[in-house]
């Protein structure tokens, strides 16, 4: 229902005596719930979860009103709205005002009316956000209004062009002065001749300045929020958005035809957007399809096995072999976040192709290969037993510091079972987990591990004794370091040996060696530099008063490997905690 202002509007103050009492608090909300709603109304379908929400909002806005009076009267001005002389709603921003709605197409006064809430409510709304979709040449709100013919929301409007125009009185036609009305057109004043200069035309001067503004004239406020749009829309993430949008869609089991469609979009789009390098987005879609097909009732079961179907296939080696060769190309860029991201949702047969590839590439991409492995590796903790058990012994390794390096004690009994594995890789391996994980379980493969026949397993063995503090170890150290096979080991694993024996003998093993830093045998002779160096860093382990002397004594020895090695003994910064020298 419409009316022209001032002839049927109802009176502003009726049914309120006490002013003091005005609804004004339920009134603000409810127009801030028209506007989110009316918002939501642009975005979404009406049978989205987020619209009725908002729409229902709306409704218990209304309702606590209703609570109050059973009419609303508001008056529209361009930039708020007014109950009662009191403001209950503002926006200086016109392209989602309420009132600049209202006010650009007549309507200066509005009438809500109980009963709006029910069944006219989605028609109200929807009338309105037709009329902000309309065209310079479609209706304007009030013809929209008027096809609506809502029972229960009255307006009252002016006509835009005759508003601010005084009309003559009914009856009276003997002289219409328009002067009013062209003043307010060019906004100028015209000085009309007088009789004593002969009756000569009105002169007028005009210029665009005296023009004013159209009310679709945007302020400087408008215009540096359409720059920020114009800005902001320039850099969306379009792509993201799509794929969103796709998702709220593939989330809706009422449509099964739909989302089977969306499934197939999906499918296709996997190997495009791989090709383009855009890692995040295929990530993106992985981790949808894999929580689509996991919750119940979501997808149909021939969807929910295409959803399945579609990680299976990137989870192929000949999938990951045409990544990790673009990777090395340089045909897509290596994003490591991004990359680490889509491959943990991988399937758990592709950890071994995953790892083979890693041990192939380059320094650049092995550790974002290997981010991708660990990230397998947490989701599918099975996976990793799988790999214990595979005939290649390098896998078996990297199985293996996978246990270390997530932390996964539950395996550590396995890890004992491989300690006496045929290929030193997984040995070594098992050693790093012992002193990683500190699993005292394994502690007694110590002693095998420092009698191994693999060099790199025995200095490994060594220098866990040293880190872990196990002191079973002394006595086998202490025999090596006195047999004869130390003196035809290399450099490397004698410092190993001396280092240990040193650290966990302790206070006592000063004489043992002294012998070999300072003594001399029958004939005099020293005993062999390296073994003298290695002798020199053992004492510095010890860190009694003693060492000390004896290292002191050995401070200008002739050898520049033994005196560099005291120097380096006697350094108050000396490991003493069992890190390594």
């Amino acid at each position: 229902m419409s009316t022209s202002v001032g002839q049927e509007s109802p009176s502003q103050g009726e049914g309120w005596t006490d002013l003091d009492l005005l609804p004004l608090g339920p009134v603000k909300e409810l127009f801030q719930a028209l506007a989110k709603a009316l918002r939501a109304h642009r975005l979404y379908d009406e049978n989205n979860p987020v619209y009725i929400r908002f729409l229902n909002s709306l409704r218990e806005a209304l309702r606590a009103v209703w609570a109050e009076t059973d009419t609303l009267q508001v008056q529209v001005h361009e930039y708020r709205l007014v109950f009662m002389g009191e403001e209950v709603y503002k926006s200086e921003e016109r392209t989602d005002s309420l009132s600049f709605m209202f006010w650009k197409d007549g309507i200066r006064e509005i009438v809500l009316e109980r009963g709006l809430e029910d069944a006219e409510l989605p028609l109200f709304l929807a009338a309105l956000q037709r009329s902000r979709n309309l065209t310079a040449e479609g209706d304007d709100l009030l013809t929209i209004l008027w096809e609506a013919n809502l029972s229960h929301f009255r307006y009252g409007y002016v006509d835009l062009l005759a508003e601010g125009v005084m009309t003559p009185e009914a009856g009276d036609t003997s002289h219409v002065d328009l002067t009013a009305v062209l003043e307010g057109e060019i906004g100028t004043e015209l000085a009309v001749a007088g009789a004593e200069e002969g009756g000569d035309q009105p002169q007028a001067s005009v210029s665009p300045e005296d023009f004013n503004p159209t009310l679709y004239s945007l302020g400087p406020a408008e215009m540096e929020y359409l720059r920020s749009e114009v800005d902001r829309e320039s850099r969306r993430d379009l792509r993201g958005d799509v794929l969103s949008a796709l998702f709220d869609r593939l989330e809706e089991p009422q449509f099964p035809e739909r989302q089977e469609e969306i499934l197939h979009v999906l499918r296709s789009l996997l190997p495009n957007l791989l090709s383009r390098g855009a890692l995040a987005s295929v990530g993106q879609i992985l981790q949808e399809l894999e929580w689509a097909a996991a919750e119940p009732g979501l997808l149909q079961p021939g969807g929910a096995a295409m959803a399945v179907g579609v990680i299976d296939e990137m989870s192929r080696e000949s999938s990951l072999t045409e990544l990790v060769q673009a990777l090395r190309d340089g045909s897509i860029a290596p994003d490591a976040p991004a990359l680490a991201h889509f491959l943990q949702f991988l399937r758990p047969a592709a950890l071994p192709v995953l790892l083979r590839l890693a041990r192939e590439s380059g320094e650049s991409l092995r550790p974002v290969l290997r981010e991708g492995v660990h990230g397998i590796a947490r989701r599918h903790p099975q996976a990793i037993s799988a790999l214990l058990g595979d005939p290649d012994g390098v896998l078996v390794a990297e199985g293996v510091l996978l246990i270390g390096r997530l932390g996964i004690t539950k395996a550590i009994p396995a890890v004992g079972k491989l300690m006496a594995h045929r290929d030193p890789r997984v040995r070594l391996a098992c050693l790093e987990v012992m002193v990683r994980l500190k699993a005292s379980t394994l502690y007694s493969h110590i002693e095998n591990a420092l009698k191994d026949d693999d060099r790199s397993v025995r200095i490994a063995g060594a220098k866990a004794a040293r880190m872990l503090r196990y002191q079973p170890a002394v006595g086998w150290l202490s025999t090596a370091i006195e047999g004869r096979e130390i003196r035809h080991a290399d450099l490397s694993e004698k410092m190993a040996i001396f280092e240990a024996f040193g650290f966990l003998a302790g206070a006592g093993t000063e004489d043992i060696l002294d012998r070999f830093l300072n003594g001399r045998g029958f004939l005099g002779r020293r005993e062999d530099e390296e073994l003298r160096a290695c002798a020199a860093l053992a004492l510095g382990y010890v860190r009694s008063e003693r060492s000390r002397n004896i290292l002191t004594a050995a401070r200008d020895d002739a050898s520049p490997m033994v005196r560099n090695a005291v120097r380096k003994a006697l350094k108050p910064a000396a490991d003493t905690e069992g890190g390594s020298s």
